[in-house]
């Protein structure tokens, strides 16, 4: 009987919320820059006045158009992934995403992250990201096997 009332007197302990930011505040020292792992395939459209580029996805050796810009949005919007290479055999580059957001691995206790009106859960594993977004920054919660799968670590 004693052991019954140990059980229903037991309360399940609430899940901390906290703002992201405070989160981050703790954890800035582990933070690293990440760039994204998706590369682009950028070729120099033949004859074009101003210079024009074609931004071309590659996935399975098959090559899709994602845009064609000129050299002001293409540099607006990604970066070469090395600086100095050469064009291939076909006039590609390899060119990535010029985002880069700063994020680490999440090592405490289960919380929950306030962004300032919606939670999100942030376990153990999981990555806290800040970006900057105009004047603020602006946090996100992913899963270790979504961010690792998108975004390396800027060497």
């Amino acid at each position: 009987m004693k052991l019954l009332q140990e059980l229903l007197s037991l309360r399940e302990e609430a899940i901390e919320t906290q703002l992201a930011s405070d989160i981050w505040k703790e954890n800035k020292d582990s933070a690293k820059t990440y760039v994204p792992t998706a590369v682009y395939m950028v070729k120099k459209v033949k004859d074009s006045d101003p210079t024009e580029y074609e931004v071309y996805t590659d996935k399975g050796g098959k090559r899709k158009l994602v845009a064609t810009m000129d050299t002001e949005e293409l540099e607006d919007n990604y970066v070469p992934v090395r600086p100095d290479q050469n064009e291939d055999a076909e006039g590609f580059t390899v060119y990535r995403d010029s985002d880069e957001v700063e994020a680490f691995k999440y090592d405490g206790d289960t919380t929950k992250v306030d962004f300032e009106g919606s939670t999100k859960t942030l376990k153990k594993g999981d990555y806290l990201i800040r970006q900057t977004e105009e004047d603020e920054f602006t946090y996100e919660v992913q899963s270790a096997k979504y961010f690792e799968a998108d975004y390396s670590e800027k060497k």
